[in-house]
């Protein structure tokens, strides 16, 4: 639901006449018919749900960016503690390196 508008617009639709839970559980057990299907049968998926075309991919919203820019590899020399206060550190919390 969240990142394919069609699913949404089933949701919103059967949200607007049943409570939450139950529009919720309706779409899911929806979800859950494709999947078996698709397993049982061995076949790809034929992008359709409930007869309408889903939309080709998802939005991209995951990773965001950080600010400020972060490495994921730190150079050396960047780290709080040297290596033998990081060793003492992780030995005294019981992870042993």
């Amino acid at each position: 639901m969240q990142y394919y508008p069609e699913i949404r617009a089933v949701f919103k639709a059967k949200a607007r006449r049943k409570p939450i839970r139950i529009a919720r559980t309706l779409v899911a057990l929806e979800l859950a018919r494709i999947v078996y299907h698709v397993l049982t049968k061995q076949e790809a998926f034929n992008g359709q749900f409930k007869d309408r075309p889903l939309s080709p991919r998802k939005r991209a919203q995951w990773p965001r960016r950080a600010s400020p820019p972060a490495s994921l590899f730190p150079r050396e020399g960047d780290h709080a503690l040297d290596g033998e206060a990081r060793r003492r550190a992780n030995h005294a919390s019981g992870i042993v390196s």
